[in-house]
């Protein structure tokens, strides 16, 4: 149906992003004391969790569209990340999210949506305080993942910080430090680098779910490298271990993969050496080809 037409994309995202996540010491908690605040009506702000791009929020995210259930009794939470469906802007997060609010059995879905003229954002607040009256005092969490994508990412930020939701409802989105909100209408939460022992935790996690594995003396020299403190460079470094690299071969990979000061340096790096694996005569830089045009593209390329 519509509707799972509509979760489809996001699902499948927030499901890559968890198959090897270790989450962060004291995370899960704090966000949910952030949650528990909320619902008890000692809080009126938004929650922003912060954090430099590849350190690991849209997993963060999908983490917690998965541990909030288990943790707040009854909730519901709408998981939803900027751009895994192809689309950028706010008015089409708001759409969306009043055709999910939607009372359950409505064959017309956009019997929720504003009449033509309407205000969509009035008529979302109007959608949210009748979810909370169905919903009996059940709570309903809504994640956004980094709408600092969005197009014109600040002016929906402002907006969004601005409406009032009713008692029930907690918003939760996730960014870049560059995005600039109102403290006094949300509550600013840093994540910061993990530690080596969590960078060891994640090492092992990953390998195991490939039924593979490091020495804990390769373990201990990669961690030991202050680029792979970041989640997303690490990951990188991982993926190619395991694809490109043999026993034989191990060290002397890790030993270059691990040289790289910076995530953009690594992805260079393998995208020339993806070059020269698909070279023929008549493509020399087919990696670097596809890639372009993939960072061009809104929402994606057809295989023709």
């Amino acid at each position: 149906d519509a509707r799972s037409r509509a979760r489809g994309p996001h699902l499948n995202f927030a499901r890559t992003r968890v198959r090897t996540y270790v989450p962060q010491v004291n995370i899960r908690q704090d966000i949910l004391e952030y949650c528990r605040t909320q619902l008890a009506g000692r809080g009126q702000r938004i929650c922003l969790i912060q954090g430099e791009s590849g350190i690991g929020k849209s997993a963060l995210m999908a983490d917690l569209a998965k541990y909030l259930p288990q943790t707040v009794p009854d909730a519901e939470v709408i998981d939803f990340y900027v751009g895994a469906d192809g689309q950028r802007s706010i008015q089409h997060w708001a759409d969306e999210l009043t055709e999910l609010l939607a009372e359950p059995g409505c064959d017309n879905l956009m019997n929720a949506m504003p009449p033509p003229g309407g205000n969509r954002w009035d008529n979302l607040v109007e959608q949210l305080k009748k979810v909370a009256l169905r919903r009996q005092g059940k709570p309903l969490i809504r994640l956004l993942d980094v709408p600092n994508q969005l197009a014109n990412a600040q002016d929906s930020v402002e907006r969004l910080q601005n409406l009032e939701f009713p008692k029930g409802i907690v918003l939760i989105l996730s960014a870049t430090p560059e995005l600039q909100v109102n403290p006094t209408r949300v509550m600013t939460y840093p994540l910061a680098r993990p530690t080596k022992e969590n960078l060891r935790q994640m090492v092992g996690s990953y390998t195991a779910n490939y039924r593979k594995a490091l020495s804990a003396d390769q373990i201990d020299y990669l961690v030991g490298h202050e680029a792979v403190s970041l989640p997303l460079h690490l990951r990188v470094v991982l993926e190619q271990l395991r694809v490109r690299s043999s026993h034989e071969s191990l060290g002397e990979d890790l030993r270059h993969l691990a040289k790289y000061s910076s995530v953009g340096e690594l992805f260079l790096a393998l995208l020339h050496a993806c070059d020269r694996d698909y070279a023929d005569s008549r493509h020399q830089v087919l990696a670097s080809r596809a890639a372009g045009l993939l960072s061009v593209s809104r929402v994606g390329l057809t295989e023709q």
